[in-house]
């Protein structure tokens, strides 16, 4: 507790399909975080799917 994270977020990819109700707009979402030395602490991916 009390550690300070510096997290940051970028689109690392978009593109759009086709579906049953029209088309859709995928968002792919690049995080990771360091720690205050600069180290990183964790990473990962989300989707976000726009219509």
């Amino acid at each position: 507790a009390g550690d300070r994270v510096r997290c940051r977020v970028r689109v690392a990819n978009v593109y759009r399909r086709k579906g049953r109700l029209g088309e859709m707009t995928f968002l792919i979402l690049a995080m990771d975080g360091t720690d205050e030395s600069g180290s990183p602490i964790f990473s990962g991916t989300t989707t976000a799917i726009l219509r």
